[in-house]
């Protein structure tokens, strides 16, 4: 049983498939979806698993295979299989080629590893705009997870409920009072501070923000703006330090 991954066409994914957004909700932190900012992806990744060859009744060469699961190109470097295939699928298709259970579910990691290894993929795409948003977004849910379990942890009474009332999603204090009554290992259970905000009059998406890509020829515009109000803003000009500072400041997001 070998397994095999190919390259194909699929239609557009629209954005991250996965950007923080720290929105309150009640007592909680949530981590949700988005659709927007970055361009278009369809690559997609097909897994199929080929057994060994084998001769029909009239001779002809044959060999069993299954399709297992297409992934995203996102599913594909997060290595995220169960998101895509259940293990009830990979029993079945064990069974089919009269494989021990469990062996495919390793194959299939062992095989995209490789694969993203073998055409440099992480690299390559951790070098975009929209990789290091992915990437950092990722290391922020992994270090939320990380100081999650460490205060439960810590206060063995305490629940992943209660971290998401006390700090949030970047670990910031959110409810000092909720914190205190936490760490004092009890009392009166207080109301969480946010309570009974008008979660309509609230935008949160400013915690986390995906930089715009500009493309080379917006480039060739935002360098000419750039020289205009550096003239403008240096101190030499007639303008002074902090407008300077801003204007380098937008330089280094714009990329140029």
């Amino acid at each position: 049983m070998k397994v095999y991954i190919q390259k194909v066409k699929r239609k557009p994914y629209h954005g991250l498939p996965m950007r923080i957004i720290d929105v309150l909700d009640g007592r909680e932190h949530k981590i949700g979806y988005s659709t927007e900012t970055f361009p278009d992806r369809d690559d997609a990744y097909k897994i199929t698993v080929h057994g060994k060859s084998y001769r029909d009744e009239n001779g002809k060469p044959r060999k069993k295979q299954c399709h297992v699961a297409t992934m995203t190109f996102y599913e594909l470097i997060k290595v995220n299989i169960s998101s895509k295939v259940t293990l009830d699928k990979l029993w079945k298709i064990e069974r089919n080629f009269n494989e021990q259970t469990g062996n495919l579910f390793n194959l299939i990691y062992v095989a995209i590893n490789e694969y993203i290894a073998k055409n440099n993929l992480k690299f390559q795409f951790s070098r975009t705009q929209e990789g290091k948003a992915f990437f950092q977004q990722e290391r922020t849910i992994n270090d939320w997870k990380s100081a999650c379990i460490a205060f439960i942890g810590t206060y063995p009474k305490a629940t992943e409920a209660d971290y998401r009332i006390c700090y949030d999603i970047f670990g910031n204090v959110a409810d000092a009072g909720y914190l205190q009554w936490i760490q004092t290992g009890g009392g009166t259970r207080p109301e969480p501070e946010h309570e009974g905000r008008d979660k309509s009059s609230n935008d949160y998406s400013y915690l986390f923000t995906i930089p715009v890509v500009y493309d080379d020829n917006e480039k060739v515009i935002l360098k000419k703006f750039y020289k205009i109000l550096a003239m403008k803003c240096h101190p030499d000009h007639g303008g002074n330090h902090s407008e300077m500072l801003l204007l380098n400041k937008l330089k280094e997001e714009w990329k140029i």
